[in-house]
């Protein structure tokens, strides 16, 4: 017999706002001092909050609202009184029975469901990479069904954003993610592998664009001394990722005193942090007398600093961040697109171009691709073939004429 009985009620979640102002209202189940929440689909900013559990609400879309929370909550109360013996497990089983169901018909629903830890775990760039892919197919398809994702779906999906002039990188990005939530709806017995649409359906691709800077122009960038601030800053932090085996940005914001040993620099990617668990390498840099040089120069002021530069803080949410590092990035950008200009360099100057540069020039030195691949963390010799899918013009052309030179 159980001790206590279970009981339903709901949480305003607003410890992470999400992109839109709002936040999640999730069902909280308590039991014998333990408790779970429930992500039920509601978001709410807190002025609707507030209104939904007022006295006089007149905003009819609240009332539907609020018609759907007292649903939630009936439901859960349903549920819990229906179990012998009271277990999370059990609730959920029998709670989210119809959401399951639900999942095996609507792609929406899928791709949320696969949204769902990523938004727990504080992963936020890769949740808006999904939620804007999820929109893609929802703008092409509104109510698509998982057994609905054909191969003649995928090629229509596909003329439908060439018509709309969008490139095959950007076709190949969101239907990559599409793959991945139909890879976890087979995985989880939602969806028939006999269904799966990817067997006869070739995602499209594109070679990459020239990102790296030829000699000349990287020669250009080296020898630039710009009198605006503004500038000199930029160039610096676009050299120091050059020169640190081409570290992304937000590597770059996330260092701290003690990444720097010596004349080298230790630390984990960002981006591969959370995806490559098992097996998670340290980057190790070698610090030349420039990259020190910038470093001392750049780095945060005063002692007990919890970064070695000052672009973040230690107060910050995940949230606030990747919003910290994407204004830094943009800051970056704005001002070497100006140096570019004033360089007449035609290659977009921008903080990819440091990494991609980073491994051209190092390709071009003889260097191996393995050992470029180390360099720039990458899981697999493959990835780092697409940063050097090509030779520059001007390796091209000294080779041409190597032709006769008898």
């Amino acid at each position: 017999m159980q001790a206590t009985k279970a009981t339903a009620s709901f949480l305003f979640d607003n410890r992470r706002e999400k992109t839109d102002g709002t936040y999640p209202v999730k069902l909280n189940i308590y039991y014998n001092g333990d408790k779970k929440r429930y992500n039920i689909k509601i978001n709410l900013t807190e002025d609707q909050w507030e209104k939904v559990n007022g006295e006089k609400l007149r905003d009819s879309s609240l009332k539907v609202t609020r018609r759907k929370l007292n649903e939630a909550k009936s439901k859960a109360e349903e549920v819990i009184e229906s179990m012998d013996s009271f277990s999370f497990a059990g609730f959920e089983d029998l709670y989210f029975e119809e959401n399951k169901k639900k999942a095996k018909l609507d792609l929406a629903g899928a791709f949320d469901d696969y949204i769902k830890p990523l938004e727990e775990k504080g992963r936020n760039g890769s949740v808006q990479a999904y939620e804007t892919a999820k929109n893609s197919f929802v703008d092409y398809k509104a109510g698509i069904c998982l057994k609905d994702v054909t191969p003649e779906f995928l090629e229509g999906y596909e003329q439908h954003m060439r018509s709309k002039n969008k490139s095959a990188t950007t076709i190949g990005i969101y239907t990559r993610h599409l793959r991945a939530v139909i890879n976890k709806c087979i995985n989880d017995g939602l969806l028939s592998r006999d269904a799966y649409p990817f067997a006869k359906y070739a995602i499209p691709s594109s070679r990459n664009v020239k990102k790296a800077l030829s000699a000349e122009e990287l020669k250009k960038v080296f020898y630039y001394r710009p009198e605006d601030q503004n500038q000199s800053k930029a160039l610096d932090f676009w050299l120091l990722s050059y020169l640190c085996n081409g570290m992304n940005m937000k590597d770059v914001c996330l260092l701290k005193h003690n990444d720097i040993s010596g004349d080298f620099i230790l630390y984990n990617r960002a981006k591969t942090i959370n995806t490559r668990k098992k097996d998670l390498r340290p980057i190790k840099v070698a610090l030349s007398t420039l990259a020190k040089e910038i470093i001392w120069k750049r780095q945060t002021e005063g002692a007990g600093a919890a970064y070695l530069f000052p672009m973040l803080s230690p107060d910050l949410t995940p949230k606030q961040v990747d919003s910290k590092v994407h204004d830094f990035i943009k800051y970056v950008n704005k001002h070497m697109k100006d140096i570019g200009k004033d360089l007449a360099i035609s290659t977009p100057l921008l903080t990819y171009a440091a990494r991609h540069t980073h491994a051209t020039v190092l390709k071009r030195k003889g260097a191996s691709t393995e050992i470029i691949r180390e360099n720039l963390g990458h899981a697999s010799v493959a990835t780092t073939e697409q940063y050097m899918d090509s030779f520059t013009d001007d390796v091209k052309k000294e080779y041409a004429n190597l032709l006769t030179d008898m």
